[in-house]
């Protein structure tokens, strides 16, 4: 599994937050709740180049949890739906990796990328 390595600009993104462990695909799962009301976020990016699942740990967090964002790029974090967040995302150098089949299987690529990418990157 290798991903692209791109520089982005800082951007913005607006969906749905979980935490914890994933230990039951509660991201597939959020993922499907999603897909079902994304359309309903406004400032999209046209044309949407994909859709974005942001992954992120913070200094204070718990053992073995992590924040993650199913979201859209948007042009503004002007009127975020009830329920969702808004995040800028720095600019940087990020790892772009494609996840192929079906959302049950998400853990699979998650799995791939931190425990046998990642390591073996050295980055």
């Amino acid at each position: 599994m290798e991903p692209t390595i791109k520089k982005r600009e800082q951007f913005q993104v607006v969906g749905l937050e979980y935490y914890g462990e994933n230990k039951h695909n509660e991201i597939g799962e959020m993922w499907g709740q999603f897909n079902q009301i994304a359309s309903s976020i406004p400032n999209k990016v046209f044309p949407m180049e994909a859709a974005f699942g942001i992954c992120y740990m913070l200094p204070n967090d718990k053992e073995g949890s992590f924040h993650y964002i199913a979201s859209l790029a948007v042009t503004s974090l002007d009127n975020i739906p009830n329920g969702m967040i808004g995040k800028t995302i720095p600019a940087g150098r990020y790892a772009v990796f494609t996840h192929y089949g079906k959302l049950d299987t998400l853990g699979d690529t998650y799995q791939k990328i931190y425990q046998e990418w990642l390591p073996a990157s050295g980055l």
